[in-house]
């Protein structure tokens, strides 16, 4: 059951069609739902642009489409994280600086709190701040090379890997309705060139380089002036050249025992597939056997 929550008052209501989708790193968290005028006498006329829904675990989302006919309405609600691409932070956090100390400086003031659960290293940004809450959170994401996850009650967790490993298996003719596999070799690229301070620089070559089906091809290069050595910066350079294909694995599912980011073992004897792999994304419904996980 859902809830909207008014600045008076909170009602439970019924919906159909529920849809709850999440993505590693918040790059979605939002819920689709139709609700019905009929069994929702108290609810229905509460549930407008801009109002907020809460789930049965605590998360809360604003409601951002409305397509309304005389019967029902068709909604979409993303996340009240995403709230806070509408607050700026003002001003410039420089030097170099635990994550605790540049996360309280984005979130203070937001009503959002964090734990940090392993990120113990100090890092430096230049000209840190003068932003949106959302496009800092990402600077320190992609400069602490780190993981955030959204909970209840306005809090973040960031990490250094998101999820856990515990055994779970999903295996065609058991737990999977139906699998399917996508692969693109589109942005694969062999080689790139980076930048750092004090005019240093450094080319990586990937292994795949070797494999007569890729060769060399070249990325664009990429530059941090905060890198001053040139073992940190072939380790940024490695890190910033995707030297793999985008494959995509989507598994309709029986039961969803499975959290973001965590590690499951998927095997399917017909497409020869036999993998260990990570969680990114989950759409859950209501009845779970429709349910989808991307890997």
């Amino acid at each position: 059951m859902l809830y909207i929550v008014r600045s008076n008052v909170t009602e439970p209501f019924i919906e159909s069609n529920y849809e709850k989708h999440e993505e590693l790193n918040a790059t979605a968290f939002h819920l689709n739902f139709v609700v019905y005028k009929s069994i929702n006498e108290h609810a229905y006329d509460l549930i407008e642009a801009n109002s907020i829904i809460e789930d049965e675990d605590g998360h809360q989302y604003r409601v951002k489409q409305i397509n309304e006919n005389q019967f029902s309405k068709q909604i979409t609600a993303n996340h009240i994280f995403y709230d806070l691409v509408g607050t700026f932070k003002e001003g410039s956090f420089t030097g170099q600086r635990s994550f605790n100390e540049y996360a309280n400086f984005v979130l203070n003031g937001t009503g959002w709190t964090f734990a940090n659960l392993n990120i113990s290293y100090l890092r430096s940004f230049n000209s840190f701040g003068a932003n949106n809450v959302i496009q800092l959170l990402q600077r320190l994401i992609d400069g602490f090379d780190c993981e955030i996850q959204i909970l209840p009650n306005r809090v973040l967790r960031f990490a250094t890997r998101i999820g856990g490993d515990y055994d779970t298996q999903y295996r065609y003719k058991s737990n999977i309705k139906e699998l399917t596999q996508s692969i693109d070799t589109t942005n694969v690229r062999t080689r790139i060139k980076a930048y750092g301070a004090d005019g240093i620089s450094v080319t990586y070559t990937s292994p795949l380089a070797n494999n007569e089906l890729f060769g060399l091809i070249d990325a664009e290069p990429v530059k941090d002036e905060s890198i001053n050595n040139s073992s940190a910066l072939l380790e940024f350079a490695r890190r910033s050249l995707m030297d793999y294909p985008d494959t995509n694995i989507d598994v309709s599912v029986l039961d969803v025992n499975a959290y973001i980011g965590d590690t499951v073992y998927v095997i399917h004897e017909g497409l020869n597939i036999d993998i260990t792999t990570r969680v990114l994304s989950k759409t859950t419904r209501r009845e779970f056997e429709d349910s989808i996980i991307q890997l």
